[in-house]
């Protein structure tokens, strides 16, 4: 069992100062109620993900702000991480 906010705050704190160092660009963290405080999850593989994620979004963003959206069904015992960036997205 893992501290999911934990596990994610732990990933975090590498971009938080990224973000910071970049000047304009906000990192924020968002936790739906529903999340629980411990999941049995693959830690590792999980923090693989999101480094991968933050490493996008903190590369498409030179100004604005990144937000990690960390939500949980109960229905499916899924748990759902999205990132939002301001950044420019996919040129066509």
């Amino acid at each position: 069992m893992h501290n999911i906010r934990e596990v994610v705050h732990q990933v975090c704190q590498t971009y938080s100062i990224q973000a910071k160092e970049k000047g304009g660009v906000k990192l924020q963290i968002q936790f739906n109620q529903l999340v629980p405080e411990y999941l049995s999850m693959n830690a590792n593989r999980f923090q693989q993900v999101l480094n991968n994620l933050l490493n996008n979004a903190l590369r498409a963003t030179k100004l604005g702000q990144i937000t990690i959206i960390i939500k949980y069904k109960q229905q499916t015992n899924k748990l759902i991480c999205e990132v939002q960036d301001s950044g420019e997205g996919i040129s066509n």
